[in-house]
Parts: structure tokens; C-alpha cells; sequence
């Protein structure tokens, strides 16, 4: 189904894609085509117009699909549902231009797209009761997108509601990246506050010590580097 759906992406447009998928009865195999034609298209081609297209579709089918069927499938219901809540999570994820990824190219609509996406995967993550660990890179989802947006206090609460989230999974990663984030959004708004630069040194120093931390303190500094002001670029090195 995913190799057909490509083929039909060469030959037509999104739309066709969609059309097929349609007419497809395994639900639970068209939910994961798109999941798999979402991560394609960013990944292997950096085509966003269509990725963005057919994530908003993945999305709208998981929801439908799972309505659908909820009377006599629960259990499939969810997994469809669940799967909506995946393809938006990497929605909102792959068009937040803190990433910085190369070959990726973003415009507002695209943003604004992500930061509905964001929104669906939250409320989504706390219907399908998800736990902690999701429901904090759920808001940190939203933070992100909202930082992009440029809204600074709304940003800061649903990095400081990650934070308490990784705190209750017990996740000290999560709970150390959310931390750092709410001291980036805090720095873009005082970067000569000496207290927070202490702040965030100490977070960073915490975070390259677990497993995989020297990348998560990369992505602090990369987003500190997109969202700054060009004047003041050059602290993201003594961060």
C-alpha cells in the first residue's frame, strides 16, 4: 500500500493518494501508510507542501476511522485514534523551524499548521490517557510551537508543564530539556540576565551527563541560535 501510494504521488498529486487510500478497507494499514508517507516525505524527499497535505489527511482518518468502528472495536478504535495522535505529534514536530533541518523549508501557514498539530496530539495524548511520559512531550510540543509563533508567556507554561510531566515519569531527560526550554524562552526575553545564563549552564551540564545528552544540549543551543535576536547571537556559545 505504501509503495503504491508513492507511485501514485510521482504520477498524480495528493489528492489521488487520498482518493486510493479511501478505498482501502484494513483501517488500521491506511492509518499506518500515512504515518509512513508522512515520515517519507519529510525525511527522504523534504517535500513539505505534500508531507503537510497528507499529514492533515492521516490525521482527519485516524479520527474518522476510529469513530467509525468504536461501537464494535474498541480496541481498534484506539489504535486508530492513537495513530492520528502520532502523525500529528510529527506534524507539529516537522514544521517547527527550531529544528534547523537541513533542506527543510518552512512559511507561516506551514507553522501555523504545526502548531494546530501540536494542539491535537496534547488533547489527544490526555483522552487516550497516554501517561506522563507522552503527555510531557505533548506540551513541550505545544511550547515549541508556540515559541515559534512567538508567544512567550503561553510557551513558558507548557515547557514548565512538561517539566512537571518528565518529573512524574520519572523521566530526568524530559524533565531536564523542558527546564532548559523554559530558560531559553526567558533568556530570549533578558539574554544579559547573568542568573539565568547560570541557569542554563547548570542544565546543560546536568543534561550531557544522560544517555544521549551532548544531543539534546545541541538542540538547546540550535533553538537558541534560530529564535535569537541577530544582535545577541553569539551568546548561544557561552550558554
Amino acid at each position: 500500500m505504501f509503495d503504491q501510494s508513492v507511485a501514485y504521488l510521482a504520477q498524480a498529486d495528493t489528492f489521488a493518494v487520498i482518493e486510493f487510500l479511501d478505498q482501502q478497507e484494513d483501517r488500521l494499514k491506511v492509518a499506518g501508510t500515512y504515518d509512513e508517507l508522512v515520515r517519507h516525505l519529510y525525511w527522504k524527499e523534504k517535500n513539505v507542501p505534500d508531507m503537510v497535505a497528507l499529514a492533515r489527511a492521516g490525521i482527519q482518518y485516524g479520527l474518522n476511522a476510529g469513530t467509525a468502528v468504536a461501537d464494535e472495536d474498541v480496541e481498534l478504535a484506539l489504535q486508530l485514534r492513537s495513530k492520528a495522535k502520532t502523525i500529528a505529534y510529527n506534524l507539529a514536530s516537522y514544521t517547527w523551524r527550531g529544528w534547523d533541518e537541513p533542506g527543510i523549508s518552512l512559511d507561516e501557514t506551514n507553522q501555523q499548521f504545526g502548531l494546530e498539530a501540536a494542539h491535537t496530539n496534547l488533547r489527544l495524548a490526555l483522552e487516550l490517557d497516554k501517561g506522563d511520559m507522552r503527555i510531557s512531550r505533548a506540551h513541550w510540543m505545544v511550547g515549541a510551537q508556540l515559541l515559534a509563533a512567538g508567544d512567550m508567556p503561553r510557551a513558558r507554561e507548557s515547557f514548565q508543564l512538561a517539566s512537571i510531566y518528565g518529573a512524574r515519569a520519572q523521566e530526568e531527560t524530559d524533565e531536564l530539556l523542558a527546564r532548559g526550554y523554559v530558560l531559553l524562552v526567558e533568556l530570549l526575553q533578558d539574554s544579559e540576565n547573568a542568573s539565568l545564563q547560570q541557569a542554563m549552564a547548570q542544565v546543560k551540564r546536568q543534561l550531557a551527563q544522560v544517555e544521549h545528552g551532548q544531543m539534546f544540549v545541541d538542540q538547546l543551543e540550535t533553538a537558541w541560535q534560530v529564535f535569537n535576536m541577530p544582535s545577541t547571537i553569539g551568546l548561544a556559545s557561552s550558554l
